[in-house]
């Protein structure tokens, strides 16, 4: 069972959020901090069902807190790693310095289907 979630932690991570879901592991690709975060919204789509919008993971060897945020505008989903600091709230932001963002195609199914269930909540 370990092995299995080890392997397939996106699909796990997705699952959590819409059971019906799949996905293939990928490579997240480093886009340039200096992007706008204003945009980003939507923390805890995904990750662990004890802190929904965090998830530990390991960074050249130091352990770090992922947070998950959609970004309505890209249509993705995008991590904070905040290097290494505890993230004390829900509402935690990582510094800007001292962060990475990473985005993940494998979310982009999660990001579409978040963006058209927000199309249709303004149509009522």
């Amino acid at each position: 069972m370990p092995k299995i979630l080890l392997f397939t932690y996106v699909a796990v991570c997705l699952a959590i959020s819409n059971p019906i879901f799949s996905a293939e592991v990928g490579t997240p690709s480093t886009v340039r901090p200096s992007r706008d975060m204003s945009k980003v919204k939507f923390y805890g789509l995904c990750g662990r069902p004890i802190f929904p919008n965090t998830e530990w993971c390991s960074v050249n060897g130091t352990k770090t807190v992922t947070l998950w945020g959609f970004d309505s505008q890209a249509l993705k989903c995008v991590t904070f790693q905040n290097c290494g600091r505890l993230a004390h709230s829900l509402n935690f932001f990582p510094s800007e310095k001292a962060c990475k963002i990473l985005c993940e195609p494998t979310r982009l199914a999660l990001a579409l289907v978040s963006k058209q269930n927000s199309k249709s909540h303004l149509q009522h």
